[in-house]
C-alpha cells in the first residue's frame, strides 16, 4: 500500500507506542441483563385445532374450535397480558388475562366457522401490545394453516 507525502510525514512525526486493548467486553448480554433483572417471559404454544366433522376435513359451515396456552414463567408477580386468536381475516377472540406466580398459565379457547374455502392461516399471540417487557420476545406467536374445503 503506498502512502501519500502528507500521511507519510504524519506517520514519520508521531511516536505510535501499543497501546493495550481490554477484548473482554463489560457489557452483559442482554439475556444476562434480563435474567439479572429477573424479567418474565410469556409464551404461545400448543395451539390446537379440533373439528366436529368424523372425517376430520375442515368443512365450510361446520365450527372449528380453537385452543391455545398462554403461559408466563419467572419475572413479576402480577402481570395484565391481552392475547389473541386470529386468522387473516377476523379476530376470533381478544382477552386481557391476570398471571402470578400461582396461575401461571392460561388456556384461550375461541370458535368460527369458516364461510368460504380455501387457505387460512390461525395465530395465537400474546402480549399483543406489547407492553411486558420480557425475557424472550420471539416465543409470543403459535401459528398453523388450515385448508377449508367446500361440502
Amino acid at each position: 500500500m503506498l502512502i501519500g507525502g502528507i500521511n507519510a510525514a504524519l506517520l514519520l512525526k508521531h511516536d505510535f507506542n501499543p497501546v493495550e486493548v481490554n477484548i473482554t467486553p463489560t457489557r452483559p448480554s442482554a439475556l444476562a441483563q434480563s435474567e439479572q433483572l429477573d424479567l418474565p417471559n410469556l409464551s404461545a404454544d400448543n395451539l390446537v385445532i379440533s373439528t366436529k366433522t368424523p372425517n376430520g376435513r375442515y368443512l365450510v359451515g361446520t365450527p372449528i374450535e380453537l385452543t391455545c396456552k398462554v403461559t408466563k414463567t419467572g419475572g413479576y408477580e402480577k402481570i395484565k397480558v391481552l392475547s389473541v386468536i386470529r386468522s387473516q381475516y377476523n379476530e376470533f377472540l381478544s382477552e386481557t388475562n391476570e398471571f402470578s406466580n400461582d396461575k401461571p398459565e392460561h388456556t384461550i379457547k375461541a370458535t368460527f366457522t369458516p364461510e368460504i374455502g380455501g387457505i387460512v392461516h390461525i395465530a395465537c399471540r400474546t402480549d399483543v401490545d406489547n407492553k411486558v417487557r420480557e425475557l424472550n420476545e420471539s416465543d409470543n406467536r403459535a401459528s398453523t394453516t388450515l385448508y377449508i374445503m367446500e361440502e
